[in-house]
């Protein structure tokens, strides 16, 4: 549910829960992250500082599925800051992190998905 997800963002201890992988999550709660001017977004996106592999393959996760759900995920996270971050996270050691880093970093550049889907 949204807030058990949001609760986790606000810890900054993020698990691979069902949350992060279902389309319907995000397709059904890509507006409640509106709520308090984007708090849960630039919270989202200051966990791209975090030292924790998990937690940064989680939320370069996490933005890449906004991007996707929000009609205007990728400009409201490049205005907010995430693409500097996550491109800083493309230089981890870790393949994981690196797979995850790229999928953010190729949905904040991209500017028609679905273009490039057909």
């Amino acid at each position: 549910s949204w807030d058990v997800y949001k609760k986790e963002v606000v810890s900054g201890k993020l698990e691979w829960s069902p949350s992060h992988k279902s389309d319907n999550f995000w397709k059904d709660n890509y507006k409640a992250f509106e709520a308090g001017a984007f708090e849960t977004v630039k919270q989202l996106i200051s966990l791209l500082d975090s030292e924790d592999p998990q937690v940064l393959a989680i939320a370069c996760n996490d933005i890449a599925q906004f991007i996707k759900a929000h009609p205007d995920g990728r400009k409201l996270m490049t205005q907010f800051g995430a693409k500097p971050a996550a491109m800083l996270v493309l230089k981890h050691p870790d393949p994981t992190v690196q797979k995850y880093a790229l999928a953010c970093v190729q949905r904040l550049m991209v500017i028609n998905w679905e273009y490039l889907s057909k």
